[in-house]
């Protein structure tokens, strides 16, 4: 008895968060964050994978439905040459789907693939900037607070509903740590990746690449500020009188009508409702810009200003709004948190950080409780690793389910 009770405390804590993660991964997300708590590396890569698999119950909604449908597509009778060129530069998640559709894998295995790289991308950046700042790195409860926000600020929901952007956004999140933190010259590598994994990176990969080769050049925060403020209010109304001069067909209209507008299908992101959940999602952004300081570190404020400017042009257009400040709510934490220093405005904005990124998640799941209720999420109350693996949403689902935007039948 005493040999079995020696053997076990012999055996390492990380074996039995590992076959816990395996036997009921649910019940291995506690054991998982203590690790991180106590700055093992190993737990991050399983909570990455726990996320994943949270990635695979979710239902083809949406974009995704769009992305589910080409796989079912996909036949062998496409090369990856063939599927390259006819998608254009955003090719990697068609590629991959095709592959993985020629192979018999399951569809929702890109979602885990998509999902894990994005989670693994963001803890990576975390874990060395820990390592480069000692003062976040000596007080424990920052240190995890921190952690918590960095967690949260991965966009879950985007990951599952679209894939590629949000895929895009880890790699040039890479790239810009490269390029303006570090200062290794492979940054080149993601910043390619990420115009691959889609095209709508590119504006904020153009002003990178601008800022990084104009090293004098220097943005005036006041510029920033104001500028942002009064396009922002005024943008809209004048992209849209542009629009209504300009000799363009009327199909083309409405589609650009949607892009600034965000009003797909039968929603409208500028009523009121639509805006108030707008912000509400982005509650991060607020702390980062009302309490911005300039700091002694000219490359990363400048790209921080750069930031600030990107917002306020994107936001007549829905769409592209969308996505930078996706975007922003990542770069500004690691801006942050790389500058950290232990003051107490910082401490407690890291708190405030904290509770605003938990709000946006909120507000995400209530926006999309309709596929987590349709879903299979409920799965994870009880299923084991090999069994959420195995889990498919195949085309028989997808015909009953939904209609063919990729929206949930009412029955």
């Amino acid at each position: 008895m005493l040999e079995i009770r020696g053997l076990i405390k012999r055996v390492p804590v990380s074996f039995f968060v590992c076959a816990l993660l395996f036997i009921y991964p649910l019940g291995a997300l506690l054991p998982i964050l203590c690790e991180i708590y106590n700055r093992k590396k190993y737990a991050f890569v399983l909570l990455s994978v726990f996320m994943g698999l949270c990635a695979i119950l979710f239902p083809p909604f949406a974009d995704l439905y769009r992305h589910n449908l080409n796989y079912f597509n996909f036949s062998h009778e496409y090369s990856t040459f063939e599927i390259v060129t006819s998608n254009g530069l955003d090719f990697l998640l068609h590629t991959i789907s095709n592959t993985f559709s020629d192979l018999n894998i399951n569809f929702e295995l890109i979602r885990f693939l998509f999902a894990f790289t994005s989670y693994q991308i963001s803890f990576y950046l975390f874990r060395n900037i820990v390592s480069k700042n000692r003062e976040l790195s000596e007080n424990q409860k920052i240190y995890f607070i921190s952690f918590l926000c960095v967690f949260l600020s991965v966009p879950f929901i985007w990951i599952v509903n679209g894939l590629r952007y949000t895929l895009a956004a880890s790699f040039l999140l890479m790239a810009l740590y490269r390029m303006f933190f570090i200062r290794k010259y492979n940054w080149w590598i993601w910043m390619v990746l990420a115009a691959i994994s889609h095209f709508g990176i590119l504006p904020i990969v153009f002003v990178a690449l601008l800022l990084y080769y104009l090293r004098s050049f220097r943005i005036n925060p006041i510029f920033a500020f104001l500028f942002s403020a009064i396009f922002a209010v005024i943008g809209m109304n004048l992209l849209l009188s542009i629009i209504d001069i300009l000799p363009l067909e009327g199909s083309v209209k409405i589609i650009v009508n949607v892009y600034i507008k965000g009003n797909e299908g039968f929603t409208d992101s500028r009523s009121f409702m639509g805006l108030l959940a707008n912000i509400i999602e982005r509650t991060p952004l607020i702390p980062f810009l009302l309490f911005y300081r300039r700091e002694d570190n000219p490359k990363i404020d400048n790209i921080y200003l750069a930031f600030v400017v990107l917002i306020g042009v994107s936001f007549p257009v829905m769409v592209l709004y969308d996505r930078v400040t996706l975007v922003a709510m990542q770069f500004f934490l690691f801006c942050f948190l790389y500058l950290y220093r232990n003051t107490r405005l910082k401490k407690n904005m890291c708190q405030l950080l904290l509770l605003c990124y938990l709000i946006s998640n909120i507000a995400y799941l209530y926006g999309y409780r309709e596929p987590l209720f349709y879903g299979r999420t409920y799965k994870l109350m009880y299923s084991s690793m090999p069994a959420i693996l195995c889990n498919n949403y195949d085309i028989n689902w997808i015909r009953k389910n939904l209609d063919s935007d990729g929206e949930f039948k009412k029955y």
